[in-house]
């Protein structure tokens, strides 16, 4: 009967610690899907504070780039008053420089407005390239106005 009685004895404290290993695995492993989930809330949270963010320096930099713009137009109009001045192979000379100007003018607005969800980087390099795309229209529209004085 003793002999019976160790089998049966080993089997029930290996059933015992195989449940209680089976207890605790299932106890780690919802820990684990909680600290994942805080973790999915709080990349979420982050993800949304850079999208604003990223929002809030477009509306800046849009902002301030379409009073260049502006001012552009403004130069512009300015000096096709002064064209209306000269002789007239002067001002169709001129005023083709400036119709071209106009229109570079008028593909940085278009460009500005499409380029309102593009990633972090790109965006980075979107403004570098266009602050100098908008570096030269103001240059040329300077020389303009320097060659027709």
């Amino acid at each position: 009967m003793k002999i019976l009685l160790l089998p049966l004895l080993l089997l029930a404290s290996t059933c015992t610690i195989s449940c209680t290993t089976q207890e605790k695995k299932v106890e780690n492993a919802g820990e684990k899907v909680k600290e994942a989930k805080e973790n999915v809330a709080e990349a979420t949270e982050n993800l949304n504070k850079a999208v604003l963010d990223s929002n809030t320096e477009y509306v800046k930099y849009k902002t301030a780039t379409e009073a260049t713009l502006f001012e552009n137009e403004q130069r512009m109009a300015a000096l096709k008053a002064k064209l209306q001045t000269d002789k007239k192979d002067m001002r169709v000379k001129y005023e083709k420089e400036l119709d071209e100007l106009y229109e570079k003018n008028t593909q940085m607005k278009t460009k500005i407005n499409a380029n309102k969800s593009i990633t972090k980087d790109k965006w980075e390099s979107f403004k570098i390239d266009f602050n100098n795309d908008l570096d030269k229209l103001g240059k040329s529209i300077s020389a303009l106005a320097n060659k027709h004085q």
